[in-house]
């Protein structure tokens, strides 16, 4: 499809009462509609007034994440943010587009009690300073249809967010870890060396439409004497 689109401008920035400002991201979708996603801490405005606000927190950050979708012409459509009863949400690794005006997003938090809708992520995966991280797909009119996490005993792994793409209704993605003795993603549960040494992969594939884990699998190298590739 094509559009035609008038010249506009916005800005955008965060405020944590401590002058720090933290950098948006952007995607623009075959509509011409743009996505302006991020973390922030404390407020984030937009042209200069607050569009979102945190809460105080009782932990030693005050943290979340957000999309902005703005149309071809300019105008703000809707704007999402992720929050909790501590107000320390974590934030995305990466995010692309769903190809139907929505986006899914990858992230981790070290809180439980992350709304997706109807959907609240908590830290099922047995690790003491309760990370973990997400897979989220986000409608085309701002809403969560889903939300999948995943974790280890020892930390969240990391989702590459070069290795998140959508292929024919399938959200694959990876995770590296380095220090879990295992990793869980749905009724999976990857046994890991956990030395230490340079990352375990987890691979797996998501159903786009229900955030169904389909399928998942763990690989690494071990010389038998604790290096890993």
């Amino acid at each position: 499809s094509s559009f035609t689109a008038s010249l506009w401008s916005h800005s955008t920035y965060a405020y944590d009462g401590s002058g720090a400002n933290y950098a948006s991201h952007s995607l623009t979708d075959a509509d011409g509609s743009t996505f302006v996603w991020g973390g922030f801490d404390g407020d984030l405005y937009w042209n200069g007034s607050v569009l979102m606000s945190l809460g105080p927190t009782t932990t030693t950050d005050n943290s979340s994440s957000y999309v902005i979708k703005v149309s071809a012409d300019g105008e703000l459509l809707w704007h999402v943010m992720l929050d909790n009863p501590v107000h320390d949400a974590g934030y995305f690794y990466g995010a692309i587009l769903d190809g139907e005006g929505g986006l899914i997003v990858s992230g981790y938090s070290e809180q439980g009690g992350i709304e997706f809708g109807d959907t609240s992520l908590s830290n099922s995966w047995g690790g003491d300073d309760e990370k973990f991280s997400y897979i989220a797909r986000l409608s085309s009119d701002g809403q969560w249809d889903w939300a999948t996490g995943m974790g280890g005993d020892c930390n969240e792994g990391d989702i590459d967010d070069s290795g998140l793409t959508l292929v024919g209704g399938v959200v694959r993605f990876r995770v590296s870890s380095s220090c879990n003795d295992w990793y869980l993603l749905g009724d999976d549960n990857h046994s890991l060396p956990a030395d230490g040494g340079a990352p375990d992969w987890v691979i797996g594939a998501i159903g786009a439409d229900d955030g169904s884990v389909l399928w998942s699998h763990s690989t690494y190298a071990y010389d038998g004497s604790g290096a890993q590739y």
